[in-house]
């Protein structure tokens, strides 16, 4: 069984357009929108934690 390169990679692109589509009409939360639940973002720049 082997892995369709090209799926995978036109996938990953297409994700990264809406992201960058939601990035230009102002909407800041495209890539947070879609990490995994356990991943965590820490913000070097704010001094308190945000949750």
């Amino acid at each position: 069984m082997g892995v369709d390169k090209a799926e995978i990679s036109a996938t990953i692109l297409e994700l990264e357009k809406s992201f960058n589509a939601r990035w230009s009409v102002g909407d800041n939360h495209g890539y947070l929108d879609n990490y995994a639940e356990e991943v965590s973002y820490f913000d070097p720049v704010l001094k308190e934690l945000v949750v």
